[in-house]
């Protein structure tokens, strides 16, 4: 059997696929959980109604990061640091989070692609590898589905295949129902980063250095980050069963490009029933690899595993 990054893998046949299961490694150990980004270009470019801030280093084919809540490009950072060896890397600060401020009402899945796309377009990225977390997943998927020929390969990480049941997260579940409620839930906002760890990550916020709570704290303390927070949660189309409608579902059917899925084996928030049929949802499925000793934020919980397994994938490209 074939071996990355101190892990076994074992393999499992699907019908179009391979589940790829492997075992936690301690990824923890790995480096130190607030490593600092080496020899990244912080960049601001006004595209739009948006401002945008993001990282950038290295050359080569790009690969570009969008990541989840409640992070900030740095949630990328181990994996910027060993990508710009070899690629030209680029984590995006979301709408509203980090430094990336915007004058945009619309925040609607397709209008955020879209605007990410622009911003890309702008920065003379022609074509691209696309790996997103989360909401950021979720802006991928779409801009994967929308961006034919530009798109070289996708990673869609701890994100919906289909649903996205708000109610285990109660945090996201307000937020949805009332966005009235989101500068109450966010006047303390470094309650809500340790809650989002809480239930996302195994053994819970204490497995988090705190200076990693601190930096995400700070990035939420903002009337920015309030209103694009409450705008992406209150404009998300989701039905009464939690089935993600034709504004925000990712569209499988339109990604020509390889798909790599990669999940927590203990997601809270995603559970492994969610991706029960995966394999006739996403055409393109190259393969769905469960990080079995993860949540939610397998590429914090594990980086090193997590490393290994897309950069396999994208050296297979």
């Amino acid at each position: 059997m074939k071996q990355l990054a101190r892990c076994t893998r074992t393999t499992v046949s699907l019908a179009l696929a391979s589940l790829l299961v492997v075992s936690a490694c301690g990824g923890h150990g790995d480096g130190s959980p607030h490593d600092e980004i080496v020899g990244a270009t912080h960049r601001f470019v006004e595209v739009g109604p948006t401002r945008w801030h993001f990282l950038e280093g290295g050359s080569g084919e790009a690969v570009v990061f969008l990541h989840g809540m409640p992070e900030t490009a740095y949630a990328w950072r181990r994996q910027f640091n060993w990508l710009a060896a070899d690629y030209r890397v680029i984590a995006v600060d979301l709408e509203g989070f980090g430094e990336t401020r915007t004058e945009a009402e619309d925040f609607s899945v397709d209008a955020m692609a879209a605007r990410l796309l622009a911003l890309l377009d702008a920065i003379d990225v022609g074509q691209f590898h696309l790996v997103g977390h989360d909401w950021g997943a979720l802006i991928g998927a779409r801009a994967a589905s929308t961006a034919i020929g530009s798109v070289l390969s996708y990673t869609h990480v701890s994100a919906p295949l289909r649903r996205y049941d708000l109610t285990r997260n109660p945090d996201y579940r307000d937020f949805h129902h009332d966005p009235d409620s989101v500068p109450d839930l966010l006047r303390n906002p470094e309650i809500f980063v340790s809650r989002s760890y809480e239930i996302g990550v195994v053994g819970g916020p204490q497995t988090v250095s705190s200076e990693l709570l601190e930096r995400y704290t700070a990035g939420l303390s903002n009337q920015a980050a309030l209103d694009a927070i409450a705008a992406y949660f209150s404009q998300l189309d989701v039905s009464a069963d939690w089935t993600l409608g034709p504004r925000s579902e990712p569209r499988w059917a339109r990604i020509e490009v390889p798909v790599l899925f990669v999940v927590g084996g203990r997601d809270l928030m995603l559970p492994l029933e969610e991706y029960h049929d995966i394999e006739s949802s996403v055409p393109t499925l190259e393969r769905l690899v469960v990080l079995e000793g993860t949540g939610h934020y397998p590429h914090e919980e594990d980086p090193g595993e997590f490393g290994a397994i897309l950069q396999e994938f994208l050296q297979s490209r």
